[in-house]
C-alpha cells in the first residue's frame, strides 16, 4: 500500500497544489494523509479532486489553524471509524491487500502537556483495530536527538513520552520515502510565498504593515482596490473631445500639462531681476559648487522610502537601495556627471504623469492630482 503524507502548511496557495500534483503523478499513492490544510472542505475538496483523487474525508480548521484531509483513489474501499480534531482513524482495504489495514493519521499538539493527553486517547484508539494498523502524521514529536533538523532541542522529558507512546503501542517506525524530496519541495514553497508576499507588498504600496506569511492576500486586495480606486475612465480634452482610449486620455493629460508649463511670455526677463537682493552668500556658493561626494549620493538614495519613486521600468528605490554594493558606482559616476558637466542621462529627465482623481470618476484633468 503507497501512503502519502505531508504537513503542506495551507492548501489554499496554487504553488502548494502544483507540487502536490507533481507528487501524486510521481508516486501515484493509494491514500493520502495532509495535515494542516488550513482551508474549509469545499477549498480542499476541489484540490483533492484536481489531485486525482476520488474520494475524502475533512476535518475542517479551528480558525486558520489545523484542518485534517484523509483521500483515496480508486480501488480503495475505506470505512471511517473515528474522527478528532486532531486525527482521522480508518479502515482501508487496497486492491493488492487480503486484508483491511488500520489507518491512524495524526496531527498532534506542539504542547508537551495536551500531546501527552493527545497519546492516551490514541492510544485508546489505536486498540480497538484488529490486524495491523499504521500510525502517521505530524507527531511534533522525536524519538531522540537527532531526528532534530533545526531549532533548539526538545526536552528529554517529551522524548520519553513519545518513546513510551511507541512501546506501549508496539510500534515500528518503517521511515518514510520520498522525506528529502518533500522537504526540498517545502524550501521552494517557503522561499516562493516570501517572494510572493514581497512582490504583492511593493505592488500594493503599504507602507505601514510589516510582511508576515499571513498578509499576502491583504497586500493583494490592497492593490486590487487602489487600482479600482484610481481608474481614470475618461477625459475631456481642451478641444472638447472625450478622450476614452488608454492613448487618448495620456495625449489629453500630456497637452494639458506641455500648456501649463510652456511660457507664453517672449520678452527677455533679466531686466525683471535687477532690483533683487542677493541672498546666496560667497560662502554658501562655495558649498553648493563643492564636488559631490560617494557618501552624499547613498545618504540621498536611502532617504527615499523604498517603494517611493519608480521609474520609467517600474523600479522604485528599494531596487537601488537593495543593490547598493553593485550599482553604486554607475549611480555615483552619473550624478556627479550632471554636477560637473552638466550632462544628464536622457531618460532621467523623463516625466511620469500618473493621474490620481481628486473625486469619484473623474473626467476633467483639473478634477485629478
Amino acid at each position: 500500500m503507497k501512503l502519502l503524507l505531508w504537513n503542506c502548511r495551507g492548501l489554499g496557495r496554487s504553488l502548494t497544489i502544483h507540487n502536490l500534483k507533481g507528487i501524486c503523478k510521481s508516486y501515484s499513492p493509494e491514500v493520502g494523509f495532509i495535515c494542516e490544510t488550513k482551508n474549509q472542505s469545499r477549498q480542499v475538496e476541489g484540490k483533492l479532486r484536481s489531485c486525482g483523487f476520488k474520494e475524502w474525508f475533512i476535518v475542517d480548521p479551528d480558525g486558520l489553524s489545523g484542518g485534517l484531509a484523509m483521500a483515496w483513489r480508486d480501488g480503495c474501499t475505506i470505512q471511517i471509524l473515528q474522527h478528532g480534531r486532531f486525527f482521522i482513524a480508518a479502515s482501508v482495504l487496497t486492491a493488492s491487500s487480503n486484508d483491511p489495514y488500520g489507518v491512524l493519521g495524526v496531527y498532534l499538539s506542539s504542547n508537551d502537556q495536551h500531546r501527552m493527553a493527545q497519546f492516551a486517547e490514541l492510544t485508546s484508539v489505536s486498540q480497538q483495530f484488529d490486524g495491523k494498523i499504521v500510525l502517521m502524521g505530524d507527531f511534533n514529536a522525536i524519538s531522540n536527538q537527532l531526528e532534530k533538523a533545526c531549532g533548539g532541542a526538545k526536552s528529554p522529558s517529551s522524548i520519553k513520552t513519545f518513546n513510551r507512546f511507541i512501546n506501549d503501542n508496539s510500534l515500528i517506525d518503517i521511515g518514510i520515502h520520498g522525506g528529502d524530496i518533500i522537504s526540498e519541495i517545502e524550501d521552494k514553497l517557503e522561499k516562493a510565498l516570501q517572494n510572493e508576499e514581497s512582490y504583492w507588498k511593493d505592488k500594493s504600496r503599504v507602507k505601514w504593515l510589516k510582511s508576515g506569511d499571513q498578509n499576502t492576500t491583504f497586500f493583494h486586495q490592497k492593490f486590487r482596490n487602489q487600482t479600482r480606486r484610481n481608474r481614470i475612465w475618461q477625459l475631456t480634452g481642451s478641444d472638447g473631445e472625450v478622450a476614452t482610449s488608454n492613448a487618448s486620455i495620456a495625449s489629453v493629460a500630456e497637452s494639458y500639462f506641455k500648456d501649463i508649463f510652456s511660457s507664453t511670455c517672449h520678452e527677455n526677463p533679466e531686466p525683471l531681476f535687477t532690483d533683487f537682493e542677493p541672498k546666496v552668500t560667497a560662502q554658501m556658493n562655495r558649498r553648493l559648487q563643492r564636488p559631490v561626494t560617494m557618501e552624499e549620493v547613498k545618504r540621498a538614495t536611502f532617504s527615499i522610502h523604498p517603494q517611493s519613486a519608480p521609474g520609467d521600468d517600474g523600479m522604485t528605490a528599494k531596487f537601488f537601495q537593495s543593490l547598493c554594493n553593485i550599482l553604486s558606482g554607475d549611480v555615483f559616476r552619473a550624478v556627479k556627471s550632471f554636477f560637473s558637466g552638466g550632462r544628464i542621462l536622457k531618460d532621467f529627465n523623463h516625466t511620469q504623469i500618473y493621474l490620481i482623481p481628486k473625486i469619484s470618476d473623474a473626467k476633467d484633468m483639473t478634477q485629478t492630482n
